[in-house]
């Protein structure tokens, strides 16, 4: 029942974590009733409001949000209220979100970014600084990787200079080399069949992949496909905040792992935050399953800040953590921050001029 003796009167539609398949059986939902005093005798005039409870992820903090415009009770102190659990069905439908996820994700084919990427590692700083750009002919990363050591000096033997291109219609060209070193090698390129190695220099950490929701161990598939392919599907219609946005979160168990994303369709359909979870069982590597030893394989990546451009959102501040524990031992535990800068006005011509 909603509440009753009050002449302003909040409703709050609280929505737990459904299946897919239920979400699409739950069309709306129906409140009405009346607003009285305390001798029971209706009370005209009443504003009557219905709100959505938000969640707040990063401050586990739960916030209201209206929902749908305010109600003024009848002469009979009536009002009524009809929604959707799930707000707009088109904007909560599990395939609608992840399809406009991957539309937007679809950007990053079209536009020029400068990505650095820091890492620490013990004393020593890693700094990766790319020029990116992609269309449907390549793909090319150019720039390098300085490494400074614990009183801010570089570290010469461990910085490079890096171009890699990838040709989608001949293969790899891939160019590394060191010019400040003493012992001088000439810079290196080649071609490669594209299948296995296009793949891995798409799953990088330090050269953003978790931004376009790629990652390694999943057979070359990225977050959406993950997701895509999924057959146990759970949304959640509980709207979460995430950097002060209204994000929804899908989930599924699959062959390579435990997924879970939140998808913001106020951002575009932003991927603001995603992890996958593996036991050994879970790991792929060149389309086999590895004998590494580990019982823990976790990826977390989320968004810290967005950026409106020529209209577009885009997530310009991120980090990535990438952790790998051997029951009580932790084999690995990296944290990659990503400064993503897109070109203004948006570049969408080839990348033969990069």
């Amino acid at each position: 029942m909603c509440a009753h003796k009050i002449v302003a009167v909040s409703l709050v539609f609280l929505v737990s974590s459904i299946s897919y398949a239920a979400a699409r059986q739950v069309k709306q939902v129906t409140c009405t009733d009346k607003v009285v005093d305390a001798q029971g005798r209706p009370i005209a005039g009443a504003k009557v409001s219905l709100n959505h409870i938000v969640y707040d992820e990063s401050t586990r903090a739960a916030d209201s949000k209206l929902a749908i415009e305010t109600r003024t009770t009848a002469n009979d102190g009536g009002f009524s209220f009809t929604a959707t659990p799930e707000g707009d069905s088109q904007e909560h439908d599990f395939e609608v979100l992840i399809d406009k996820y991957n539309s937007c994700n679809k950007k990053f084919q079209t536009i020029y970014y400068d990505l650095e990427t820091t890492l620490q590692v013990g004393s020593e700083q890693y700094v990766y600084s790319f020029q990116y750009c992609s269309d449907n002919e390549k793909m090319k990363w150019i720039g390098g990787l300085k490494c400074y050591k614990e009183d801010g000096s570089v570290n010469q033997n461990a910085s490079t200079k890096i171009i890699i291109i990838i040709d989608y219609k001949r293969g790899i060209a891939l160019n590394s080399y060191n010019p400040e070193l003493k012992g001088k090698l000439p810079p290196t390129a080649f071609i490669l069949p594209r299948d296995k190695i296009s793949q891995q220099f798409n799953e990088l950490a330090s050269h953003g992949a978790p931004i376009k929701g790629k990652l390694d161990g999943s057979n070359g598939q990225s977050i959406y496909d993950l997701l895509k392919g999924a057959s146990n599907v759970k949304l959640s219609n509980k709207v979460t905040k995430i950097i002060g946005y209204g994000a929804y979160l899908i989930e599924a168990n699959t062959k390579y792992g435990t997924v879970k994303a939140w998808i913001s369709p106020d951002l575009d359909y932003n991927c603001v935050k995603w992890e996958i979870i593996k036991n050994q069982n879970q790991f792929y590597r060149n389309g086999k399953l590895t004998n590494d030893e580990f019982t823990k394989w976790t990826a977390a990546y989320d968004a810290e800040k967005v950026e409106q451009i020529d209209g577009q959102y885009f997530i310009t501040q991120a980090k990535f953590n990438h952790r790998v524990d051997n029951g009580d031992i932790i084999l690995s535990n990296h944290t990659y921050h990503y400064n993503l800068n897109p070109t203004t006005p948006l570049k969408v011509e080839k990348c033969n001029n990069v």
